[in-house]
């Protein structure tokens, strides 16, 4: 089986290592984890231009809750991948 990674910031090292160990199995989409000037997401998921390469996919979303921040935007995230489908 084969899987699109999609990662959270600080995630990325470990994203890249899954690629490297298994090129065949795990395909690397990076995002932009970016806040607009009033402090809210703004968030560019890798792997969606200008090919969509993420519908009808198997998806690893690497997580990393270290604070509420990063979470609550982690799951903004998770919400959009579950309902793209």
């Amino acid at each position: 089986h084969t899987y699109n990674i999609i990662a959270s910031p600080g995630m990325e090292d470990f994203a890249q290592k899954l690629v490297h160990a298994d090129p065949e199995r795990f395909t690397y989409f990076p995002t932009k984890w970016g806040k607009f000037p009033d402090q809210t997401d703004n968030i560019e998921i890798g792997g969606y231009h200008p090919i969509n390469r993420i519908r009808d996919e198997s998806i690893l979303f690497l997580a990393s809750f270290h604070n509420n921040d990063v979470t609550l935007s982690q799951f903004h995230v998770m919400t959009m991948l579950a309902e793209s489908f």
